[in-house]
């Protein structure tokens, strides 16, 4: 094959596309993925993060860390949970810069951690992700628009049970 301006300019944009296929989640969507997950044990809470999708700042990943444990990753669209002890656990995410929150568990609880991508005014118009707590209603309806990352929860595979 003949390297010309237009394929070789073809290559040059596949190439930028591939770290953005990364940044998309494909799994089953939350509603598919959240019949078939492990029931919460009683002793425990449960902590659901999730990103909504978003065109903009796509490619941001956000790294989520609970009590200073790696507990996962969020790609834009995606979902995933992990369940702990009840008490009050340190949530930061780094994603564009670290930011975090505390939520207070009690046992048998369902709680939703939305990270919200917000613009900041430099370097010129950057984005980073900051976790909100959002109630219970309100953020099984919108995780229902995510899709499980199969590789989000601490680079492997959901559920993920941390704190034992």
């Amino acid at each position: 094959m003949r390297i010309t301006a237009k394929n070789s300019s073809l290559a040059i944009s596949l190439a930028a596309l591939l770290p953005l296929m990364e940044s998309c989640a494909t799994g089953p969507t939350f509603t598919q993925a959240h019949a078939t997950e492990q029931p919460l044990r009683p002793s425990y809470a449960r902590l659901y993060f999730y990103r909504p999708g978003h065109a903009i700042a796509v490619g941001l990943i956000g790294s989520i860390k609970v009590d200073g444990e790696r507990a996962g990753r969020m790609i834009s669209g995606s979902f995933f949970y992990i369940d702990k002890p009840p008490g009050i656990h340190k949530i930061v995410v780094s994603g564009g810069e670290e930011t975090s929150i505390e939520a207070a568990l009690v046992a048998g609880q369902t709680r939703y951690v939305r990270l919200d991508l917000l613009s900041r005014e430099l370097p010129y118009g950057s984005y980073k992700l900051s976790p909100t707590l959002i109630d219970a209603e309100q953020g099984y309806e919108e995780i229902k628009g995510c899709r499980l990352d199969a590789k989000a929860a601490t680079g492997s595979t959901i559920p993920v049970l941390l704190g034992q």
